[in-house]
């Protein structure tokens, strides 16, 4: 499955397409594998292309949170706020980096 998913990413003509493979990937490498390490990679491999892809941030996001990565958790979430599509969940996202200990 992992080599076919990679195969699927590096073969795409549409970025968009490399996208939603990268976030497949990445869950798949989570859920599946209980390998949060090796969905980093596939998540930032879909922040490269697009870094304001919500799903690969918000799945950032949550690899962090289990983890307890409280600096990196911080860091997602700031960058989310400033690529947020309104003011309010802007405000949300700040708020939760905050409360983050950081």
């Amino acid at each position: 499955v992992v080599t076919t998913l990679n195969d699927a990413i590096e073969s795409s003509e549409r970025p968009s397409a490399a996208l939603s493979l990268c976030v497949v990937l990445a869950h798949f490498y989570d859920k599946r594998l209980a390998r949060a390490d090796l969905a980093l990679p596939a998540l930032q491999r879909a922040l490269a292309i697009d870094p304001a892809h919500e799903p690969a941030l918000e799945a950032m996001t949550a690899l962090y949170r289990e983890a307890q990565s409280h600096g990196e958790l911080v860091q997602i979430l700031l960058h989310r706020e400033g690529a947020a599509a309104s003011p309010t969940r802007a405000r949300e996202l700040k708020a939760e980096a905050a409360s983050s200990g950081y």
